[in-house]
């Protein structure tokens, strides 16, 4: 875990508003996509944009952003406390699978919600 989390903080992007592949259709200036919210719970469920999904939407959803140049915006339930085995398990595949993609990230110290 600590070595993915330390990856993933040499990947931390600018804040939200990364440009999109779209453009405008009252300019050339890109479109914005809002950033992916995704937030592990202690119970190691995995959460974006407030809703519940499973490892493989959450996949699907990053690599959509990818290709629209998207960013992520994570957190995870009680940073301050060891994650239970569960939590962990699925941190360590959701962090790995952002730095697959090589996809920016802010890391959120408190809940973004």
């Amino acid at each position: 875990m600590k070595t993915a989390a330390i990856l993933l903080a040499a990947m931390i992007a600018a804040p939200s508003g990364t440009a999109a592949a779209t453009q405008s259709s009252e300019d050339s200036r890109p479109a914005r996509t809002q950033p992916a919210k995704v937030k592990i719970t202690r119970r190691g469920e995995i959460q974006l944009n407030k809703r519940i999904v499973s490892f493989e939407r959450l996949t699907a959803e990053l690599t959509r952003l990818k290709a629209v140049k998207g960013a992520v915006w994570y957190y995870r339930e009680q940073p301050e406390k060891e994650p239970s085995a569960e939590a962990e398990r699925t941190a360590d595949a959701v962090i790995k699978k952002i730095i697959e993609l090589k996809l920016p990230v802010r890391l959120w110290r408190e809940d973004f919600e």
